[in-house]
């Protein structure tokens, strides 16, 4: 091996001899330069000494060129020149235990190519939204095991943080726990993970060839083999319990088993099914783990941040559970984490190699046999980018507003998920774990760093973490761990979500209720470019909207599909709904766009094509954000094409896609096409029953989906004429039924069937309605009109429920278990009543139980006729509390100690609200909520899940 100088000079072709790093020791090139503990440091080191670009030698591997500034970064992610590679670093050795994993296998590989076109749907939008709940219920997890923990107690933060993230994408992707909050040492799988990524690195590190270890070092050999053998195990044990225990689900391991590659048919071996599960099991967890774990080793070193991270956490999630809509609103969280990764990348570089010999920076000759690694680390703090505040953590300059200008200026400076075709697939999984993550231990603790004096420590495998890095964690609000279970029960799941989201083509929703004629409609086609799916998705929700419009949907295929066969006459419109991807094309649309690219503008050639378009991107590729859609809206136009509707564009860093479209699709598309081809949306069946005027006054409903037209309410009953099970016992249950139709009802494709509402529940929400109708009239001066109020549930019951429903007097009767009633009402309420003669048991006569607020001396409105709330409760006057403890100022409650009692309050402490009778031991919790009626004043985001609109503040 030649001993290069590590001087710079130029040779006879006028290019710059790239400088060489050498150790000391002759023979063993750069070997000397290198920590073992720390070869990622080591490299960041040379970089500084050497300069942006430096050639490192170490004897039986092939020569390696790294490099560290932004501009050649920016240079060599262009894919057109250079392909990442798995040859020269440390992924060459880890392909020697998972060679199929879709980080270690070749881009030109087919069984890549396969896995990543399979897998790319999992990993979408819908379906990434799809998986909020379950990694809800990890986070919640890491939540209550620091609360019992204690504040005292030093934590591990690091060690947490990666049993978070390991079981979340377990359970996300694969339907398996490993339940790692219930064992004292970490899961068996991160321990062996550790030992082979460290391995791995000294491996490539090894000063002499491979075939020497063999020989005079077989120890280590075997035990490589063992390790590579037991993270295989594991992998195959998760693979066995979903074979043995079938799912329904729609995840990543169900993708890869019953996936086939749209290209070439292909479907995935069982080894490569294996080797691709270690592989998300290690990159699924580690990294996002390093990532949570640098947050808080900085958040904790900078008070400021801090401070605005629980002040946008208390704004915009408050007390209530966190929901997957808070998280597009936590704009200083997601800022927080990309800052971590600018100055501590989880994975410090890729792998590229040039697809000929090139000549980088005007000066530099790369050839087509060198492996090049991109450091990140020097990257991301160039003071070229960054300036002189490069290495300072400041959040503030990775908000949108601030970022996106500096990414246009310099492309390419924050790269921490990779480049182009082999970046992460998993970001979107990532980012939404941890912003969720972020959002729960911050509403509901206070942290300290355990050692004040702790200094940031990195511990290298593959990735990086911090080392040794401890903090305690201290409840907020006074609450307690049992407390701190409930609030994160939070009952249901939550809003806007749902669970294991089937794939987007089952999942979008049809409006073929009743049978559609097609007579007289005008034709109509769609076309979409899509690599994840939700375009397509999108494509279909149109489709299925279309006859309401009169419009009949003719063909909704990929955009690839279009080339030279868009409808010219003038009468048939076409709508294009495309992604871009880094600028580029999705896969379906690729030829789609290479052949309107290719048409001459003022040709003509798009006379006749009456278009309209929607994009989706993401903001983070703030240089092509919608470049796809942008072009091919306005070269139709170009071309001589006539845009019916302005360009449609959603944000999938907002996660409203769905909505975006929804908006655009009927306040831009539909009326235009109405104007243009003189067409009246279809007449749909009216939905629900308006109340009767008189008392329709008292509630303001808020209809925030812009699809009502699409709205239907023609159902009716069917009967059920043969039902019998298909499957054996011990798997989950599938069934055939037979429905007979009424006759006048014929059958058309995605028609629903539905049980017929519980009882109970349809009681609960009338009931609860009723006693909206009394708050609202109260909060507006309104008198509640009893007899007004019982004439409008007899109506709601009559035209609604039948006889299914109780009369109205008999709800408003406590049932004959419960504890008798006390009434509790607040001052200036116009619906209160004088307190009764008898004080529950254990109650005192001193208790504030007359309704009189602290700092409000005005004593109760008696003597008009008011509608009787009573409340009952077993009351123990060791549990009363402050009504302020609870989150609202006023009056004082016994506090439940069978059941917990609801109470909203408002900020301008008018009142409680209105209460019903609690059962002391209901049969199930659902009776128990169904007398539980809680006021709503203050609490609006319970009364937008009911459509009920609050004006209390």
């Amino acid at each position: 091996m030649p001993l290069l100088s590590a001087s710079k000079h130029e040779d006879s072709e006028g290019t710059v001899q790239i400088p060489t790093a050498l150790g000391p020791i002759p023979f063993i090139g750069t070997v000397p330069l290198i920590d073992p503990e720390y070869p990622v440091a080591s490299f960041n080191q040379m970089a500084a000494k050497y300069g942006e670009i430096y050639r490192m030698i170490i004897p039986g591997r092939p020569e390696m060129i790294l490099i560290s500034s932004q501009a050649l970064v920016n240079e060599l992610c262009d894919e057109k020149r250079f392909e990442k590679t798995a040859d020269g670093n440390v992924l060459e050795i880890l392909r020697s235990g998972v060679p199929d994993g879709i980080f270690t296998a070749h881009t030109k590989d087919e069984v890549w190519g396969a896995a990543h076109r399979i897998l790319i749907p999992a990993f979408g939008p819908v379906a990434i939204q799809g998986m909020f709940d379950d990694m809800y219920d990890i986070a919640a997890q890491l939540a209550l095991k620091w609360a019992r923990h204690g504040s005292s107690a030093p934590i591990l933060a690091t060690d947490d943080l990666t049993r978070m993230t390991l079981d979340t994408i377990a359970l996300c992707s694969m339907g398996f726990r490993f339940n790692s909050y219930y064992h004292d040492e970490l899961h068996p799988f991160i321990l062996t993970m550790s030992s082979w990524l460290r391995q791995a690195s000294d491996r490539f590190q090894r000063p002499f060839p491979d075939v020497l270890y063999r020989i005079f070092a077989p120890g280590t050999e075997r035990a490589w083999a063992e390790r590579c053998a037991a993270l295989g195990r594991t992998a195959s044990e998760v693979l066995e319990a979903r074979k043995k225990n079938p799912a329904e689900r729609k995840d990543l391991l169900t993708a890869m088993m019953e996936g086939a590659d749209p290209k070439t048919g292909l479907k995935l071996s069982e080894q490569t099914i294996i080797d691709n599960l270690v592989t998300f099991l290690i990159a699924g967890h580690e990294t996002t783990s390093g990532m949570l774990a640098f947050s808080f080793v900085e958040l904790l070193k900078s008070p400021q941040a801090y401070r605005k991270v629980q002040e946008e956490v208390d704004r915009v999630v408050g007390r209530e559970r966190v929901r997957l809509d808070h998280l597009p609103k936590l704009k200083y969280i997601n800022a927080v984490l990309k800052e971590c990764l600018r100055l501590n990348p989880t994975i410090p570089g890729i792998g590229l190699r040039p697809h000929k010999d090139e000549i980088v920076a005007g000066k530099y000759l790369i050839k087509s046999s060198d492996n090049i690694f991109l450091l990140f680390g020097p990257a991301h703090v160039d003071p070229a980018v960054w300036g002189d505040t490069a290495r300072q953590f400041i959040p503030e300059r990775m908000l949108d507003e601030n970022f996106e200008p500096l990414e246009r200026k310099f492309p390419n400076c924050w790269k921490p998920f990779g480049n182009g075709v082999r970046a992460c697939i998993g970001r979107a999984f990532a980012w939404q774990e941890a912003v969720m993550a972020m959002a729960v231990l911050f509403q509901n603790f206070n942290f300290v760093a355990h050692d004040p004096d702790y200094k940031l420590k990195v511990k290298e495998t593959l990735t990086i973490k911090p080392d040794g890095f401890t903090m305690r964690a201290m409840l907020r609000h006074g609450m307690t761990p049992t407390e701190l279970e409930q609030r994160l029960a939070g009952g249901a799941r939550s809003a806007g979500t749902t669970k294991q989201t089937p794939s987007p083509l089952s999942d979008a929703p049809t409006i073929s209720g009743v049978s559609t004629p097609t007579e007289g409609m005008k034709p109509l086609s769609i076309y979409y470019g899509s690599n994840s799916g939700t375009c397509e998705a999108l494509a279909h929700r149109l489709a299925a909207d279309a006859s309401v419009q009169g419009f009949r949907a003719v063909a909704i295929d990929v955009l690839d599909a279009a080339n030279g066969r868009l409808p010219k006459t003038g009468d048939h419109p076409v709508v294009f709904i495309t992604a871009s991807y880094e600028g580029q094309p999705p896969d379906n649309a690729a030829h789609f766009v290479a052949w309107l690219e290719s048409l001459k503008n003022g040709g003509g050639e798009m006379e006749g094509v009456n278009y309209a378009v929607f994009g989706c991107g993401h903001r983070d590729w703030a240089r092509t954000f919608h470049r796809i859609p942008k072009l091919v809206d306005s070269k139709l136009a170009e071309l001589g094409g006539a845009r019916l509707a302005p360009l449609g564009v959603t944000d999938a860093a907002d996660g409203n896609t769905f909505l975006d479209f929804e908006t655009w699709e009927f306040e831009k598309l539909w009326p235009a096409l109405a104007a243009r081809y003189s067409v009246e949306p279809k007449d749909l069946a009216s939905a629900l029953e308006s109340v009767d005027a008189t008392t329709g006054s008292l509630l303001t409903v808020e209809v925030s989906n812009p699809r009502s037209a699409g709205l239907r309410q023609d159902v009716g009953e069917a009967v059920v004429t043969a039902a019998s099970q298909l499957t054996a016992a011990g798997v989950p249950a599938k069934r055939h039924i037979e429905i007979q139709l009424p006759s006048s009802v014929p059958y058309t494709a995605g028609r629903t069937t539905s049980p017929p509402s519980r009882r109970t529940r349809a009681e609960r929400a009338v009931k609860h309605a009723f006693f909206q109708a009394v708050v609202k009239g109260a909060e507006e001066g309104v008198e509640a009109d009893r007899e007004e109020m019982q004439e409008w549930y007899e109506t709601v019951r009559n035209k609604r429920y039948a006889a299914d429903l109780s009369p109205l007097s008999n709800l408003l009767q406590p049932p004959p278990s419960a504890v008798p009633a006390r009434e509790i009402s607040m001052a200036g309420s116009r619906f209160c009543q004088a307190p009764c003669s008898g004080l529950p048991s254990g109650a005192s006569a001193e208790d504030d139980w007359t309704g009189k607020t602290k700092g409000n001396n005005q004593d109760h409105a008696h003597g008009h006729d008011s509608l009787p709330l009573p409340i009952s409760c077993r009351s123990d006057p060791r549990q009363q509390s402050d009504a302020s403890a609870m989150g609202w100022r006023g009056a004082r409650l016994p506090a439940a100690t069978s059941h917990q009692i609801m109470a909203m309050g408002s900020k301008k402490r008018r009142e409680i609200g209105v209460y019903g009778w609690l059962p002391p031991e209901p049969a199930e919790p659902e009776v128990a909520r169904g007398w539980l009626l809680p006021g709503l004043a203050g609490s609006n985001h319970l009364t937008a899940a009911r459509g009920i609109k609050s004006n209390s503040n």
